[in-house]
């Protein structure tokens, strides 16, 4: 299971919230290039559900598509801009702080690999380097006033 995030161009926002195009639309936006977060998404959400009142990963359900591992989720413009400011307020101390990999491992959270002895320190720079990347994805939407679609493949 791959994490997946898609910059949307605030034309193609409408045409997703619009049930009649969605699945159309959503196929084509998913084709397109974007960031993937490889299996680090759901590591990710974890360690930033914490920090961040609006999820990178998150948003309006678009029911009616499948991206193979449920529908996608789309961040309308506003909600991007919301988390763009929140990510830009997080720094590498804070998200230190915030790793608990027990935590992750009681919670059985995808992939299952936080907790492993002699690998915590590597799996911790894996986020910090994955959460850069989400970071400065949500600062590029923002800039273009985008909206972002989030699903797993």
């Amino acid at each position: 299971m791959i994490g997946e995030l898609r910059q949307v161009p605030a034309g193609l926002v409408t045409a997703l919230e619009d049930r009649a195009r969605r699945r159309e639309v959503a196929k084509v936006v998913m084709a397109s290039e974007g960031l993937s977060l490889d299996r680090a998404w759901s590591g990710l959400g974890f360690l930033l559900g914490g920090l961040c009142a609006e999820d990178p990963m998150g948003g309006q359900v678009l029911h009616g598509v499948d991206s193979g591992y449920g529908p996608p989720e789309l961040l309308v413009p506003e909600d991007v801009q919301a988390c763009a400011r929140e990510l830009a307020a997080l720094d590498e101390p804070t998200l230190r702080e915030a790793y608990d990999p027990s935590a992750m491992a009681r919670e059985n959270v995808y992939p299952n690999i936080w907790d492993r002895p002699g690998e915590r320190e590597r799996n911790l720079a894996w986020l910090i380097e994955t959460f850069r990347s989400v970071r400065d994805f949500y600062q590029d939407a923002a800039r273009r006033g985008h909206g972002v679609l989030y699903f797993v493949s």
